[in-house]
C-alpha cells in the first residue's frame, strides 16, 4: 500500500489561491500513487506530465507574490529544479514505457512526496510568513 499525502492547515501559507495550488499539486501526488499502484504505466506518464504543467501554473502564480523576497532568486531556482526533475522521469518513463521500472516509478513518488512536504513546509511558510511580517502581503 502507498501511502497518501494528506493535506492539512499546517501546509497552509496564508494566501488562498497558493494554498488552493498546493492541495492541487497534494493531489496529483495522490493520483500518481494510485496509478503506480495498480501498475498503469500510462496513467503514471500522463499524470506525471499534468503534475509538470500544474507546478509550473504554480510557480508562477507563487513567484508573482514571492518578486520582493531577499531569497526569491534561490526559490526560484528551487522550482526549476523541480521541473527538470519531472521531465528527466516523465522522459525516462516514457523511453521505456512496456517495461517501465517499478523503481523508477517509486523514486518519483519518494521525488514528490520528499519535495511537496519538504519544499511547502520548510520554504514556502517561511518566505510567506515574512513577507507577511513585513506587510508586504
Amino acid at each position: 500500500m502507498i501511502p497518501i499525502l494528506e493535506w492539512n492547515d499546517s501546509f497552509n501559507t496564508g494566501v488562498s489561491i497558493v494554498d488552493t495550488q498546493h492541495q492541487g499539486l497534494f493531489d496529483l501526488r495522490n493520483e500518481l500513487a494510485s496509478a503506480i499502484l495498480i501498475e498503469e504505466t500510462t496513467t503514471v506518464i500522463s499524470t506525471l506530465t499534468k503534475m509538470f504543467n500544474y507546478a509550473d501554473l504554480h510557480f508562477k502564480t507563487e513567484e508573482k507574490f514571492l518578486k520582493e523576497h531577499s531569497e526569491f532568486d534561490i526559490h526560484k531556482k528551487k522550482h526549476g529544479d523541480f521541473l527538470i526533475k519531472t521531465q528527466v522521469f516523465t522522459r525516462d518513463l516514457f523511453k521505456d514505457k512496456e517495461t517501465a521500472s517499478s523503481i523508477i516509478q517509486i523514486s518519483v513518488l519518494d521525488f514528490l512526496t520528499d519535495w511537496l512536504g519538504t519544499h511547502v513546509l520548510k520554504y514556502d511558510k517561511k518566505v510567506f510568513e515574512q513577507l507577511f511580517e513585513r506587510g508586504l502581503l
